[in-house]
């Protein structure tokens, strides 16, 4: 079985389009571009980071817009003695009416083989040759909220187990990192190898299904506790929300104001009694206007006394923590 896809590579300096399939949409490339800002960021600043995307592993997979593609993108570094490095970048697309999840995992773990210098005659287009649907040997979960764990190419395995077990639906939404750094917000599966240097990465929760609306998931990578989550978590913008409500209360009042007005302008200009309800309407609101202020300033003072109990327990949780950690004046040293 032969599949062939489209690919988008680009990079170098300055930055150009390498080639370009015939079938690249205009909002794929967009995605790959903002993805390739996510990658390479990182990689300015840390030579550990450079060190894993020149080796190949290093990587983001997901679904196009509309669902109906499955983008993989590819970073590549490279950097020659007294020369300034140079990003590059392939995308690949696998539209997913070509066949079926198990036909993408194996077409995914061949592409991930595949080194830079091996795309520089395909012109936009890939050809692979000889693909099998991946033969998944055990009931595998869904690679949602998951992190495949261990050597690299025992955990990209892993992945590929799941992905042959899962359905179209249940890719719809998947977005796959391999050794991601931590600012990638949308990943819900990881590619963690035992030897990656970042080990502190967490997954938000999954969005539910349609068919899903309870029990959102959640999977964290090891990482250390700190005294800050000791302390209680500050307020939300307390001050903001108020304002907010505030806002929605006094919209009805404002406009009845103004309506009143204009009648009562209209009024005294005819002559007739329009004038007289007006006034009256007019001072009625005006009574609901002077409670809801008072409402407001019983609700501010409120407020201030719970950001002065929440500011006192965070200065006593502070002088717990450092006492804890200081040693009595009058201990006798050992020594």
């Amino acid at each position: 079985m032969k599949i062939k896809l489209s690919i988008y590579h680009w990079g170098g300096e300055p930055i150009r389009t390498l080639s370009s399939g015939d079938e690249i949409l205009p909002d794929d490339r967009e995605i790959l571009k903002e993805w390739s800002k996510i990658l390479s960021d990182p990689g300015k600043f840390n030579d550990t980071w450079i060190s894993w995307v020149t080796t190949g592993r290093v990587w983001l997979e997901g679904p196009s817009e509309d669902r109906q593609r499955r983008l993989l993108l590819r970073p590549f570094y490279k950097q020659t003695s007294g020369v300034r490095g140079q990003w590059s970048f392939c995308g690949y697309v696998f539209p997913t009416n070509d066949g079926e999840p198990a036909v993408w995992a194996t077409v995914l773990r061949r592409l991930l083989e595949i080194p830079e210098q091996g795309l520089a005659d395909c012109n936009g287009n890939l050809t692979v040759d000889n693909v099998n649907p991946w033969q998944s040997g055990v009931q595998c979960q869904v690679p949602s909220g998951q992190i495949f764990h261990g050597p690299y190419s025992s955990a990209l395995d892993q992945l590929c187990d799941s992905l042959a077990a899962c359905d179209w639906k249940v890719l719809e939404a998947l977005q796959i990192a391999c050794h991601p750094p931590s600012a990638i917000p949308t990943v819900t599966a990881i590619v963690l190898s035992d030897d990656f240097p970042y080990q502190n990465i967490g997954l938000l929760p999954r969005k539910p299904t349609e068919t899903e609306r309870s029990g959102t998931l959640e999977v964290t990578a090891p990482g250390v506790v700190s005294t800050k989550s000791i302390l209680p978590p500050a307020p939300s913008k307390p001050v903001q929300n108020f304002l907010i409500r505030v806002s929605k209360k006094l919209i009805r009042p404002t406009l009845m104001l103004l309506a009143v007005l204009i009648i009562y302008q209209y009024g005294k200009r005819t002559g007739n009694d329009t004038a007289k309800t007006a006034v009256s309407a007019l001072r009625k609101e005006n009574a609901n206007l002077i409670k809801l202020e008072a409402q407001m300033r019983a609700e501010i003072a409120e407020m201030k006394k719970d950001q002065i109990a929440l500011s006192n327990d965070n200065i006593r949780l502070k002088k717990e923590i450092e006492a804890s950690r200081t040693p009595p004046a009058n201990r006798v040293a050992p020594w």
